[in-house]
């Protein structure tokens, strides 16, 4: 059983939010807070697998917050679940210690499914326009224990069901991680071909 924290200023959101982890059997909502020292006070008299975590919320929030909740719970897996998809604002979650980041407005099935692969270990990021290179530990971020895992298994041939099977998870977890590989893998084939002016391409 998933037990989870949902930490977001809207009762409507955490209501909807807990209406839907009631409909699944590995998920259960044991807390919820509406700003960042509720979150706090949370996690410091109770334990949970995962943290649902709004970016924008009254008093302490956004990275700030996630910095504070990952230098005291640094195993404590962060998912953000926030209105704002700009690229910036992503790498900025993800680089103060977040595992996943969602927006607002998608499906209630893949927030589910996020909640369900960070609580493994892995990392979970939509697929969002990336106009910029990925930062430089963008593979180590795919390559969790969980994802390594994965790596070998398709090394070996196995395809995403039986890894799914072998793992003890769902598919589409499996299948995700196979869509941010992909992803890192033609956006770091796209940087390589970059002009680079040490070498003296594109310098004037």
């Amino acid at each position: 059983m998933i037990r989870l924290l949902i930490a977001d200023d809207h009762a409507a959101m955490r209501h909807g939010l807990r209406q839907l982890f009631g409909l699944v059997a590995d998920v259960l909502v044991t807390a919820e807070a509406a700003d960042g020292e509720q979150t706090l006070n949370a996690l410091h008299s109770d334990s949970f697998d995962v943290v649902l975590l709004d970016l924008s919320m009254p008093g302490l929030s956004g990275v700030e917050l996630i910095e504070r909740i990952h230098a005291r719970y640094a195993e404590l897996p962060i998912l953000v679940l926030s209105m704002h998809s700009e690229t910036q604002i992503v790498q900025r979650a993800l680089g103060a210690g977040a595992r996943g980041y969602l927006v607002k407005g998608c499906d209630g099935e893949r927030i589910v499914e996020a909640v369900r692969c960070v609580a493994t270990g892995a990392h979970w990021v939509e697929q969002l326009p990336l106009p910029a290179p990925p930062p430089p530990d963008a593979w180590e971020r795919v390559l969790s224990p969980f994802g390594t895992r994965v790596a070998q298994l398709l090394d070996q041939g196995l395809a995403a069901r039986d890894i799914a099977q072998r793992l003890g998870v769902r598919i589409a977890t499996v299948r995700h991680f196979v869509d941010c590989v992909t992803s890192a893998q033609q956006t770091s084939r796209a940087a390589d071909t970059l002009p680079n002016e040490k070498n003296g391409n594109g310098g004037t």
